[in-house]
């Protein structure tokens, strides 16, 4: 989404088992066989609403999508049409890990080996479905017979979100021409790019001239054409 005031936001499923539903038969562990799979929390559409209407800025956008819980977990990329750029990894929390949740960084935020999260200068962020800095979202045990595990053990998003943030990253370094809209759209139609198994949308934020450029309806979205929209027009 992007609002009137140059704020977008991008959020992506991330498969993690630290989410609400888990959290639920953990409340109920006394009688597991009379557990209920129970949902809390703001359902993502909600959450991006809440920052297209309350933010001026990306430190806005973080608050007002921090302030409140998520049901499942997300990776939600916020900028601003001045620069600012911010990823922020969500999850339910209910292991109790000491972040509340919430796993932020930028492009010069550095991981523990003194790297880059995620980007190879300071004005650009690459995100996925995969956690890059909530790598931990989920501690290990057995419960009910089921072995409760990070993401990176068992989901299916997990190697083909990293395998599009390599191929992404590397198309980056090797561009000397500024990033602009009709590149980006071409890197989301190449087949090393596309999801072939979960393409619903395509979508690029121009935040600067507050343009929406989507492609939709097909399957892969991008063997649809973008079709720009302005705000406010």
């Amino acid at each position: 989404g992007l609002n009137e005031r140059g704020v977008g936001v991008v959020c992506n499923p991330s498969d993690t088992l630290d989410n609400s539903v888990v959290g639920s038969v953990l409340d109920q562990v006394a009688d597991l066989s009379r557990a209920k799979l129970l949902a809390s929390g703001l359902p993502v559409g909600f959450l991006v609403k809440r920052v297209l209407e309350r933010a001026n800025n990306v430190a806005e956008g973080v608050d007002a999508l921090t302030e409140i819980d998520p049901v499942y977990g997300w990776n939600c990329t916020i900028a601003d049409d001045q620069g600012g750029l911010e990823v922020v990894e969500l999850d339910s929390d209910v292991f109790k890990q000491g972040q509340g949740g919430v796993y932020r960084y930028g492009p010069t935020d550095l991981d523990p080996s003194m790297r880059r999260y995620s980007s190879l200068t300071d004005d650009d962020l690459i995100s996925g479905s995969s956690y890059t800095r909530n790598v931990d979202d989920s501690i290990t045990l057995n419960l009910a017979g089921q072995r409760v595990v990070p993401q990176r053990f068992w989901s299916g998003f997990f190697f083909r979100s990293r395998r599009v943030i390599d191929n992404v990253t590397r198309r980056l370094a090797a561009r000397t021409e500024p990033v602009d809209v009709p590149w980006l759209e071409a890197l989301l139609a190449e087949p090393e790019v596309i999801d072939r198994s979960d393409s619903m949308n395509a979508v690029v934020l121009d935040l600067k001239n507050r343009t929406v450029h989507s492609a939709m309806g097909t399957i892969p979205a991008t063997a649809s054409p973008f079709v720009a929209t302005e705000l406010g027009r």
